[in-house]
């Protein structure tokens, strides 16, 4: 019966793979056990630094202080093509895009996403989602009803024909019926 564990019934190439293996997995074992780490280095002597006296800093222009991130998110809105455009949210208007000119909308941080519609004359309108935890900038594609049938999820319309009038022909019809005296 053969052995299907032997190391001998396996290719050389085989063999050769394992052998990496089993060696890389033995170096990451012994880089994590510390074996391999360096010793500690001998402590030096620490010579001593005279201290200077502290005087009062003012901060320069060149040297201005980080500043803090602000509690409000700059939403910047732009078409493509330049058009201009409505952009509204429900039905508050949030204010125009000129072209070459953005629309900046200034939220409270982290106060949720902003779902708003975009809409341009001569152009399909569309809806858009901003997000305010950081200040972001949303680009908006434009397109022309005679090109919607380049956007994703067209669907052609169905052209079904004049009624068919079956099988069995047309429906039968009700006779006229003269009312009762």
């Amino acid at each position: 019966m053969r052995n299907y564990f032997e190391l001998s019934s396996l290719s050389q190439r085989t063999r050769l793979v394992l052998g990496v293996l089993l060696g890389l997995a033995g170096a990451v074992a012994l880089g994590h056990s510390g074996v391999l780490a360096d010793p500690p280095a001998a402590p030096q002597p620490v010579a001593a630094v005279p201290l200077k006296p502290v005087q009062a800093h003012t901060p320069t222009q060149a040297q201005a202080p980080a500043q803090a991130p602000s509690d409000q998110a700059h939403i910047v809105f732009t078409t493509v093509p330049p058009a201009y455009a409505n952009v509204t949210w429900g039905k508050k208007l949030l204010g125009r895009i000129a072209p070459r000119q953005p629309l900046v909308v200034v939220r409270p941080r982290d106060s949720g996403p902003l779902d708003v519609m975009v809409r341009a004359p001569g152009f399909l309108p569309v809806q858009v989602r901003a997000h305010t935890f950081s200040d972001s900038r949303v680009t908006v594609k434009l397109t022309t009803p005679e090109q919607k049938n380049t956007l994703l999820g067209y669907r052609q319309p169905i052209d079904a024909g004049p009624p068919d009038a079956g099988e069995f022909g047309p429906p039968p019809t009700e006779p006229a019926t003269a009312p009762l005296p």
